[in-house]
């Protein structure tokens, strides 16, 4: 073989493993990136945590309001200013709707107050920082910062409501997940002769689930919780009760809806078919959550079919096509 084009192979094979590389670590360092900015937040609450029930009390002092998205620093100083600002831009006509969506979301801001304030600091943060980078990389054009002024303040306007949606995503999985499996539990306990309520206080019984788990549960076993509290202090409306803990809870969840008419029913003294519905129920969730299982190993196949074209066609291009192109050009040569 000839020197050169021995050097050419080496030099290609060379190229290649540093193109994998680069990719791959790149594709890695890629995720990282975007999973740590979802799991970021600036706020104490943690919107899948069962102890939801004292949020309320935290939005409570809207005097000592905070701008959660506001660096610390910053937040003593510019929180009260930026809440008043926003109720002076967006005023008071949404209030319910959003303060419905924080409920719903675990009180993610604690406030209307602090979501308006987030909304305008996150614009803000976003336009400095663009503008920042602007001046860095780009002195010479000004139009462009001006435009990327705009989007980004619009990028950052909406990211309370990212966040806000993320929050009730979150919650709604996770009371899916946790109903699919707890169910049966409590079906077993009407149907070992239990009326609702006792049955109800087995399955949430802290000390009987020692043995099981270290845990209390999430957000459905604090939802039955207080349904058990709310039945066993001899409340009647026991609509209202319901009625008033799903308004803690994401929307869009109908098997939720779906229990809590079996609950009413079983309350009434309907109990005959109670635990055989909540059977099928959990069933047919966790049939769902399979399914979803499923999907999810599909589109995982077909990632690594992608990232794996998208690695090997370059590094089959460097070390096959380059070589035979070089040599091709050296026979055709002078």
């Amino acid at each position: 073989m000839r020197p050169d084009l021995a050097l050419v192979l080496v030099l290609s094979g060379l190229a290649a493993i540093f193109t994998g590389v680069l990719i791959t670590s790149s594709a890695a360092a890629l995720g990282d990136v975007q999973t740590a900015w979802r799991r970021r937040s600036r706020t104490s609450v943690n919107p899948i945590d069962p102890g939801w029930r004292m949020y309320p009390e935290l939005a409570a002092k809207e005097e000592d309001g905070v701008v959660s998205d506001l660096p610390r620093f910053a937040q003593k100083g510019l929180s009260g200013f930026l809440i008043d600002l926003g109720f002076n831009v967006w005023g008071t006509a949404q209030v319910e709707t959003i303060d419905e969506r924080l409920r719903r979301s675990g009180h993610l801001y604690r406030t209307v107050g602090d979501y308006y304030g987030s909304k305008i600091a996150s614009a803000v943060i976003y336009a400095v920082v663009v503008v920042f980078s602007m001046v860095v990389f780009f002195p010479n054009a000004p139009l462009l910062a001006v435009v990327g002024v705009f989007v980004a303040g619009f990028f950052g306007l909406r990211r309370p409501d990212e966040r806000i949606d993320q929050a009730l995503n979150e919650r709604r999985e996770a009371v899916f997940r946790e109903m699919a499996w707890v169910l049966d539990r409590l079906a077993l306990s009407i149907r070992a002769g239990a009326a609702l309520q006792p049955a109800l206080a087995n399955v949430t019984d802290a000390d009987r689930l020692g043995w099981l788990s270290r845990s209390a549960g999430g957000l459905f076993m604090a939802l039955l919780r207080d349904l058990a509290g709310g039945l066993t202090t001899g409340r009647t409306d026991v609509v209202a009760l319901v009625e008033e803990l799903r308004g803690l809870l994401p929307d869009g969840l109908p098997e939720l809806d779906e229990f809590l008419e079996i609950v009413k029913a079983g309350h009434l003294g309907q109990t005959t078919m109670v635990a055989d519905q909540l059977q099928l129920l959990a069933k047919r969730m966790r049939t769902q959550l399979n399914l979803r299982i499923d999907m999810l190993a599909v589109k995982s196949e077909l990632r690594m079919v992608v990232i794996s074209a998208a690695t090997l066609l370059p590094i089959t291009i460097i070390v096959v096509a380059i070589p035979a192109v070089l040599q091709i050009g050296s026979v055709l040569g002078p």
